[in-house]
């Protein structure tokens, strides 16, 4: 029941900022059926959340200063966490994963580029549920294998590749084509409300509300900032936390920590991250 109420509320959470007035059931945009708790909460305003923030303290770095050949990161795509906190990154260029010890020592990599037993080609994906389990996404295909890097079992099925919607293309369009004018472009007069959400160790979720457009308010040369709005509620829609966060984003949480990929500014290789995340709020 309560993994039901959180799925429900994780769902629920994500609408669109459509209209002014507080939503009710027949406003969501999925819909609620009567009898479903709700949880309602006012939050800061964004040009309010100033004062305390949640601190993402740099615990752990792999990869910075290029480390060692067989440990460098090229493309890299996702990564993982398993129980005793070791890490495996999806380093999709060099077609293999990677596996490091908690405290980052480099454990071993399995895969290589081929069509043969335990080979892939820039898989896309990572999850971990015992076995590790990488996905390709030009293809419909999920390969299975042994923490260990030996090959388990694969998929595959007969879904086709869907074609590249043209509502698609024209948003990649209008987002990179930074010099049009808005006159230029059909603009929704809205934008989605959330910009994306996350789960940490303890079981809080994280709510990232959208700041603004990435075209119409960027300057032309966009300055990172240091923090990001963030709203955080417990696993049963209690709302713990209305401010903002330092601006790190990150992939997966184990206990304290959150792991991140990213690319180092000075050096610009692509690194991971461990943070160990400090909240103002019990």
């Amino acid at each position: 029941m309560n993994v039901m109420r959180a799925a429900i509320l994780v769902v629920a959470l994500i609408v669109v900022a459509c209209a002014p007035a507080p939503l009710e059931f027949a406003d969501w945009t999925i819909p609620v059926p009567d009898g479903t708790p709700l949880e309602e909460h006012e939050v800061a305003l964004l040009d309010e959340r100033d004062g305390d923030r949640i601190e993402l303290v740099e615990d752990l770095v792999i990869g910075r200063g290029g480390g060692e050949a067989d440990e460098a990161f090229y493309r890299a795509r996702d990564l993982v966490v398993d129980a005793d906190g070791r890490i495996y990154v999806l380093d999709s260029g060099n077609h293999r994963v990677q596996v490091f010890e908690a405290d980052g020592t480099f454990l071993r990599s399995f895969g290589k580029e081929g069509q043969g037993p335990g080979e892939f080609v820039r898989p896309d994906w990572i999850a971990l549920a015992g076995d590790v389990y990488l996905a390709a996404g030009d293809q419909y295909q999920v390969f299975a294998f042994a923490p260990s890097g030996d090959p388990r079992w694969a998929l595959r099925t007969n879904m086709p590749m869907p074609p590249f919607p043209t509502a698609r293309i024209d948003d990649r369009v209008r987002r990179n084509e930074r010099a049009a004018s808005r006159s230029d472009y059909d603009w929704d007069e809205f934008l989605p409300a959330i910009e994306a959400i996350h789960v940490d160790g303890h079981g809080h979720l994280w709510v990232y509300p959208t700041v603004g457009d990435p075209v119409r308010d960027a300057p032309e040369e966009p300055a990172s900032p240091e923090t990001r709005p963030v709203d955080v509620y417990s696993s049963d829609g209690r709302l713990l936390y209305s401010g903002a966060a330092d601006s790190a984003r990150w992939h997966v949480s184990f206990g304290e920590f959150v792991y991140a990929l990213t690319v180092d500014g000075d050096a610009g290789e692509q690194i991971v991250v461990r943070y160990r995340v400090v909240e103002p709020f019990d």
